[in-house]
């Protein structure tokens, strides 16, 4: 089973459209979790017509920003969950209905101010389903000091948050291959670069998926 999540920075232009579906022909993800989609609601039907998936879960924007969206395959059962404009949490069952587990994929506020609630949300998720769990997306946080590089050293204290959430939860960062670094901005100051994708997951996850390969995909990922 193949799953992306991708920041895709606004779904309604032509060039968005163009990545997506070349993301989509290279990767062949039997499901999708987007955010910042920047639709309009009643848009799922026509994503999924578009990327080439069965069914779909949407948030829409507010004003014209946000947005999120699961799409998925029909070889893949998904039943929904709960969904926020932070979140959008999905039971799935897999391999002929032998492996079942609770997905999220998951957007952390942008807002530093704001961002305890996105902890607190996640913290919520967790007594969803007790069994496997993986949670992946852009949760717009690092979680130590070697996850930035360039530009100011962030507070140790937002790091911390972070790290006891994750904690509370019993989940944590697999392991993975390629770029370290998700996200990049040039500036007239020189290259920041911090790693704000992750995928989470607990160990009932990584006993249901020992063999699981996590890559950080280069091209869709590095954003500016």
């Amino acid at each position: 089973m193949a799953i992306v999540s991708w920041n895709v920075r606004g779904l309604n232009g032509e060039e968005a459209m163009r990545q997506a579906k070349l993301l989509i022909k290279y990767h062949k993800p039997d499901l999708l979790f987007l955010m910042e989609t920047k639709l309009a609601e009643g848009k799922v039907r026509l994503m999924c017509n578009k990327l080439g998936f069965d069914q779909g879960i949407e948030i829409p924007r507010i004003k014209l920003g946000g947005g999120l969206m699961t799409l998925w395959k029909d070889k893949v059962e998904v039943t929904y969950l709960t969904a926020s404009l932070n979140h959008i949490s999905c039971f799935v069952l897999w391999d002929n209905h032998q492996r079942s587990w609770h997905f999220c994929g998951f957007y952390g506020e942008p807002k530093t101010t704001n961002r305890h609630y996105t902890w607190e949300l996640l913290k919520k998720l967790r007594i969803v389903y007790s069994g496997p769990w993986l949670v992946m997306g852009d949760f717009n946080e690092i979680l130590s000091q070697e996850d930035k590089e360039g530009g100011g050293v962030k507070s140790d204290s937002q790091i911390e948050a972070f790290c006891n959430y994750l904690e509370v939860c019993a989940i944590k960062s697999v392991d993975y291959k390629g770029n370290h670094f998700t996200w990049i901005r040039i500036t007239t100051n020189g290259t920041i670069k911090e790693r704000l994708d992750w995928a989470l997951a607990n160990e009932a996850w990584e006993v249901c998926f020992p063999l699981y390969s996590l890559s950080h995909l280069d091209f869709f990922s590095f954003r500016s």
